[in-house]
């Protein structure tokens, strides 16, 4: 899935993602602001690209 770096990059943007699922109820929208990604749907294409499951499901499976 790209270079080293890019790989890199998105690895440690899944992690955070994953972990404000679990500690916060931001929308789609805050949680792509604050990773830096465009929109919630770009967002939300990313995730599941690499979970292989969409955000939504992530949390809902994760809540704690």
């Amino acid at each position: 899935m790209g270079s080293v770096p890019t790989v890199h990059i998105s690895e440690l943007r899944l992690k955070e993602a994953k972990h404000v699922f679990k500690s916060t109820e931001w929308s789609m929208s805050d949680i792509s602001e604050e990773l830096r990604l465009e929109n919630s749907s770009s967002f939300t294409g990313w995730f599941v690209d690499w979970e292989g499951i969409s955000p939504q499901k992530y949390r809902i499976l994760n809540k704690r």
